[in-house]
Order: structure tokens, then C-alpha cells, then sequence
């Protein structure tokens, strides 16, 4: 059997990275007993398809759904239709429609980064035993309001549909599996939001504002508009949301429109600094420009430049240095506790775990190709010597880096 799932992203190709929430994958619980049919469940996606980036529409003739079906609004606006109900595509919204439905849909206003639209199929082991696929994906998704799903971060789903494009359609077997890799994650963040804002919508006030300020970030939005959504007054929802976060509501949605940013930088350094602001909700460069150094401690410019280069981090001790300077390494000792850290905090994959065994490490980082390799001073001088041959080696002798380096 096949599923319709429709992806709607507002004027942002929020990538997410993975995670703030954007694409966070963390361990965070989620306590739904229904997922555990995913033991039992099989996802491969069949096609992805991805509208041309000078397409200003896209249509969906009207037709049964016969498969599971993704579509992935990245810019415009329209329209879809399930069995004849009318519903708004609107910026940030992730629509599903299932199978035998009749499905109708248009996209217009587009810009460069389009339509994604993918098809995919669903397998359930248990069947034969009572629950039918269609019924259980019907659980799973139970928090779709007309067909929407909850995306916490367009960003985060943009960047794994990019991903997913990018990879299933290499002629190499084994990125093509990668695609299908990153499909279930695509499916994972789906469960996982979903449950997520079904938890905070059955927990205080205050966190559902701040579920509906991540979804919506990118819009114009104001403290009477959030303390409606709290059913509070006004002066009372500012006293306890900061109370509850630390930050008052404009100073959140700052932080996370920034973050939001970052995360689209560092995972397309193709778009203008003009479309970035744009696509996370400011109208004015210049004053991005300010909130972004504010916000992250490094312009935009050099941001962008740091998140070109790949870095990698032979000793543990190196990290915590790029980090400050908001670079993260392409490659670092998989053993670190900082390791998980700075993957879920900066919303990133792709940090390439090294091994300890330096034969082992020194192939593995052959294989990266770094720009340039931060030593620490503490690595012998055959492995220097080794490491010079890789890539230049940036040696910060961490002793003399507690004093005076920083």
C-alpha cells in the first residue's frame, strides 16, 4: 500500500541539520506505545522527483492515490484537494493523504528551490493479524489536522529533501542506499514531531506558544499574536515564558531564526546573504547582519567561509577550539563526549567519527581529504609527519592554549 505525504516549507529552505528543534534527532523519549509497529515496518522510498529551478508552478492532476506520496512545498503557496476537501499549502506545512484517496494540488510563486514530490511504500509484517498497514500508518500519523503533519523545522526537512534528491539519483548503488538512508530519516522526524507537539499540546500553555513560534518563525510575529495562542494577557505570558525558558518570547524567536540560519549556511553556500535574512524572517540585510554577529560572535561572511573549509580535529582536546569559532570539524575522535554534543547542539551529520588506532585514523582521514588538520602538540612526530602528507597541519599546543590563546 502507498501513502501521499505533502511537505510545505515556508520562505526558507530550512535545512535542517539536522534539529532546534530543527532536525534534532536526540534521545529524548517519546512515550507512544504505537511506535512499536515500527518494528515491524518496512519504508523504501520509490522515486523523488524535484521541480526545475526555473519552474514558477507545479501541478498534481487530479487522481487516486495508489502509493505513498511526499510533497515538499519549499517556496510558493497553493492549494491541495483530498477527496474533494480544500486545504491551504501554506509556509512550513507537511501534508500526508493516503491511499485511494483523490488528490488534487497546485503550487505557484516558486522560486529556485521548488517542489520536492516523492513516492514511497509501506510494509507491515503484522498484518495478517488484524491491523491493516493503512490503519497503522493512520496511528503513527494521528496528529494530522485536514491531512497536515507537524514539521518543527522546515529547514531541517528541506536539507534531508535535498539530500535525498541529490543521492537517489547517482548512478553508484551505494549512494543511492544513502538516499534511502536519509528517507527514514525524513520519516523519523516526522514521528517524532508529531508526538513531540502532541506531548506539549497536553503540557502547559506556555510550551505550545513555543511550538507554534518555531513553526512559525519566518512570519511576522508579535506578543498580543503570541499571547492569544497562550490565552493569556499579554504582560502574563512574558513573565512566564521567561520564567520557563530564560529568554523573553522576541529574544527566542531571535535566537532561533538565527540558528535556523546558521543551519541553512552551512548546508548550501550557494543562496545570497539577502535570501538568507529573507528566508528566516528578516526583510532587512543590515539588521540581520547585526542580530547574526550578536547571536553567533562572527559575522555572516566569515561564518559562511569557516563552513567551507573542512577541518579535522585529530586530538579530542581541538575541538572545543573550533567550536568558538564556530567551525565544526569534518572528522574527530569518535570517543569524545563532546562528540554527540556538538552534533546535536550545531544540528549536523556529518562529522566523520575517527578511530583511535592511528593506522586506522590516518586512512580514515585519506579518505576525507581535510583542507587542514588541527594538532594539539601532543601527537609523536611520525604521526605529525604522516599527517603532513594528508593535508597542512595546524599545530595549537594546548598547553600553551590555556594561557595564551585564547
Amino acid at each position: 500500500m502507498w501513502y501521499v505525504i505533502f511537505l510545505n516549507v515556508s520562505k526558507m529552505i530550512t535545512i535542517t541539520t539536522v534539529g532546534g528543534r530543527s532536525m534534532q534527532m536526540d534521545n529524548n523519549e517519546i512515550r507512544s506505545e504505537h511506535f512499536d509497529h515500527l518494528d515491524h515496518m518496512n519504508f523504501r522510498l520509490n522515486d523523488v522527483n524535484h521541480t526545475s529551478k526555473h519552474a514558477t508552478e507545479w501541478l498534481l492532476r487530479k487522481h487516486f492515490i495508489e502509493t505513498y506520496m511526499l510533497l515538499f512545498v519549499a517556496s510558493g503557496q497553493g492549494w491541495l484537494k483530498i477527496d474533494g476537501s480544500f486545504i491551504e499549502l501554506k509556509a512550513g506545512g507537511l501534508y500526508i493523504c493516503l491511499p485511494g484517496q483523490l488528490v488534487e494540488a497546485a503550487v505557484h510563486s516558486l522560486d529556485e528551490r521548488g517542489v520536492y514530490h516523492m513516492s514511497f511504500d509501506v510494509m507491515y509484517a503484522l498484518e495478517q493479524e488484524g491491523r491493516t498497514t493503512l490503519e497503522v500508518m493512520k496511528q503513527l500519523l494521528r496528529n494530522d489536522v485536514n491531512g497536515e503533519v507537524i514539521s518543527a523545522s522546515p529547514v531541517a526537512v528541506g536539507v534531508i529533501c535535498q539530500m535525498i534528491y541529490h543521492h537517489i539519483h547517482m548512478k553508484d548503488g551505494l549512494q543511492r542506499y544513502y538516499g534511502q538512508i536519509r528517507f527514514q530519516e525524513l520519516l523519523y522526524t516526522m514521528f517524532y514531531d508529531g508526538a513531540s507537539v502532541e506531548e506539549t499540546e497536553l503540557a502547559s500553555p506556555i510550551e505550545h506558544v513555543k511550538v507554534f513560534l518555531e513553526q512559525n518563525y519566518a512570519k511576522r510575529l508579535n506578543i498580543e499574536q503570541l499571547a492569544n495562542v497562550a490565552q493569556m494577557s499579554p504582560r502574563h505570558f512574558m513573565r512566564l515564558f521567561k520564567k520557563r525558558y530564560g529568554y523573553s518570547p522576541v529574544d527566542y524567536l531571535t535566537f532561533y531564526r538565527i540558528k535556523q540560519a546558521q543551519i541553512l549556511m552551512r548546508n548550501d553556500h550557494s543562496h545570497r546573504l539577502k535570501d538568507v535574512a529573507s528566508y528566516v524572517g528578516y526583510q532587512d540585510e543590515t539588521y540581520f547582519r547585526r542580530k547574526f554577529r550578536q547571536i553567533s560572535g562572527i559575522p555572516p561572511a566569515a561564518f559562511i567561509r569557516n563552513s567551507k573549509q573542512k577541518i579535522a580535529a585529530v586530538d579530542s582536546l581541538s575541538i572545543g577550539t573550533l567550536l568558538a569559532l564556530q567551525i565544526i570539524p569534518c572528522a574527530a575522535r569518535a570517543s569524545h563526549p563532546w562528540t554527540y554534543y556538538y552534533r546535536r547542539k550545531y544540528e549536523t551529520d556529518k562529522v566523520i567519527p575517527l578511530a583511535e588506532v592511528e593506522p586506522i585514523l590516518l586512512e580514515e582521514l585519506r579518505l576525507v581529504k581535510p583542507d587542514y588538520i588541527i594538532t594539539v602538540g601532543t601527537e609523536s612526530e611520525a604521526l605529525h609527519s604522516q599527517l603532513d602528507c594528508i593535508a597542512p597541519v595546524c599545530n595549537i599546543p594546548w598547553r600553551k592554549g590555556i594561557g595564551g590563546n585564547i
